[in-house]
């Protein structure tokens, strides 16, 4: 996964939000058992996804936002 980028401009920013989806405090839980469950936020740009991170992701980042707090993500 790759960390979000710094924008350099108000130009650059709205090409970045285009098309992006933040889902903050979605739980993440290992289908296997051997973490504990993580809080992480979620980034979704073009309809791919772009990170999944603990720390949490500016709201700048993306056109859209949402609280994920009661949604899930299964990991691999």
């Amino acid at each position: 996964m790759s960390a979000c980028p710094q924008e350099s401009s108000a130009q650059d920013q709205t090409t970045a939000m285009s098309g992006t989806l933040l889902i903050r405090n979605v739980t993440l839980i290992d289908q296997r058992g051997e973490t504990e469950d993580t809080i992480v936020d979620i980034l979704i740009r073009d309809n791919q996804l772009d990170a999944i991170i603990q720390e949490k992701i500016s709201r700048d980042m993306a056109k859209l936002a949402m609280d994920g707090k009661k949604a899930f993500c299964y990991g691999s």
